[in-house]
């Protein structure tokens, strides 16, 4: 497991707790437990395996060893006075600008947000990230892609996926081999389970002040920075449900201050929509 008093001992911010675990069902369900159960905001639950690990809207996320897969505790309720609205939805986006800078403060600069919250490098899903309300707060789940097992490494899938650690073994002039399990061993190198650290570490690190920034000026003061990451921009998209029934078509504009997806219409009109999943029909030329 992951050595959860070195990652609390290199968080420049206090109020963060690291429970760790080899094997488990879900960090999101020890997460959900503990916020029913009354827990302080900043547990931290990590696991080198889930049994059952899940993202977006209950989808299955595939968590074998090589990935980075941890969950934590939010309560903003708490921290905001009665008469002050939060936008719930829109700290996953905040999530995702973490992420981001986490990934560049590591050295992965071609680095890319599809809305709402996946984030990618070179246009290849490299992590996603998972939102519940339970009675307590939130819990918000990550799973990142970092060493891919050595014979699934090349193998084809529908969605094209990125691994961050082959990315850092090359920056960290590693050998070739450390940038992958070996499935006849599948175990971790010392070097693998240190670049996982690593990966926590900056994210909660960056993650931390930008938090608190959210809970003082919700959204709007991150639109900016995340339209300039934005994938899909001037692509023609349709948004799709869970059973992939269309919801709404438009070329990518951009989100507004309330993180919302904008898709221009055929006659010019700008309409906002809060969810569904991005698929691309057609890639158009940037005005």
């Amino acid at each position: 497991m992951l050595r959860a008093k070195l990652i609390e001992e290199n968080l420049s911010f206090s109020g963060w707790s690291i429970r760790a675990y080899d094997q488990i069902e879900s960090t999101n369900l020890i997460i959900k437990d503990a916020l029913r159960k009354g827990c302080a905001e900043g547990i931290v639950a990590t696991a080198l395996i889930q049994g059952g690990g899940y993202g977006r809207q209950g989808r299955l996320w595939a968590s074998p060893l090589g990935g980075l897969y941890f969950s934590f505790a939010l309560c903003p309720f708490g921290r905001k006075t009665p008469d002050q609205k939060i936008n719930i939805s829109t700290i996953s986006l905040v999530v995702a600008l973490s992420l981001r800078h986490a990934f560049q403060e590591l050295g992965v600069y071609e680095t890319q947000i599809k809305w709402p919250n996946d984030v990618l490098i070179n246009g290849a899903k490299a992590c996603g990230i998972s939102l519940e309300g339970v009675t307590g707060g939130i819990c918000v789940g990550v799973g990142v892609n970092v060493f891919p097992v050595h014979d699934q490494w090349r193998l084809s899938s529908a969605y094209r996926t990125a691994y961050v650690g082959p990315l850092l073994t090359r920056l960290a002039q590693q050998p070739e081999q450390e940038g992958m399990i070996e499935s006849s061993t599948n175990v971790l190198s010392v070097f693998q389970e240190e670049t996982l650290e690593r990966i926590i570490v900056a994210f909660l690190n960056i993650f931390k002040p930008l938090y608190d920034r959210w809970l003082e000026e919700g959204f709007s003061l991150f639109c900016d920075e995340y339209n300039a990451c934005l994938f899909n921009v001037g692509d023609a998209i349709t948004l799709e449900t869970i059973d992939s029934h269309t919801l709404l078509e438009g070329v990518v504009v951009g989100v507004d201050k309330e993180g919302r997806l904008l898709l221009k219409q055929s006659d010019d009109r700008i309409i906002p929509a809060s969810s569904g999943e991005v698929h691309t029909l057609h890639k158009e030329k940037q005005k």
